[in-house]
């Protein structure tokens, strides 16, 4: 990693830290294979379904290797803390995400990434399968699925100031749903 990155990193994990939005990065938490500590690093995440992809673009780096043994981890962005699974996914249903994705990359971070990969966004799939043996490409899900929120109660539910249906009803002028 270039010194560019590893100062970059630093100030991403800084601002991150303070719940301030970075794109679409956030802290990944997981425990290291060796020390059993918890190892805190920012990436990228792409929101896909009801989770999240997560590409290794510096490879086999140790907090990939970290993910790799501990398949759970936590994510962290806006304050939130949310428990994750993980699972890496085979070259073959990686390679059309890493092209994808790189192919998606403006021209200056494209070309700062760039040094990482051997592959252009225009070569076919299988040199992105070669690539994604290279670069894991992990499917990150909620370790503890959230209750759906009540259609009455809302976002109100969050800072506590949530209404009974009968308020509700008083509030808009509609009567009470009887059971």
């Amino acid at each position: 990693m270039t010194r560019f990155l590893r100062i970059g990193n630093r100030v991403v994990t800084l601002l991150l830290r303070m719940g301030l939005p970075v794109g679409r990065m956030a802290l990944l938490t997981v425990t290291g294979r060796r020390t059993h500590l918890p190892r805190t690093t920012p990436v990228v995440l792409t929101r896909q379904g009801e989770g999240w992809l997560l590409i290794a673009v510096s490879g086999r780096a140790e907090w990939v290797r970290n993910l790799q043994k501990a398949e759970e981890g936590t994510i962290t962005r806006f304050w939130r803390r949310i428990s994750v699974e993980s699972q890496e996914l085979t070259p073959p249903e990686a390679a059309p995400i890493l092209r994808r994705a790189f192919a998606s990359l403006g021209p200056i971070t494209r070309r700062v990434l760039g040094e990482y990969f051997e592959t252009e966004s225009i070569a076919p799939l299988e040199a992105w399968r070669i690539e994604a043996a290279h670069h894991p490409v992990f499917r990150l899900t909620r370790s503890f699925p959230l209750p759906p929120l009540d259609r009455n109660m809302g976002a109100q539910r969050a800072n506590g100031t949530a209404m009974t249906s009968a308020e509700s009803s008083r509030d808009t002028g509609s009567r009470p749903r009887s059971a």
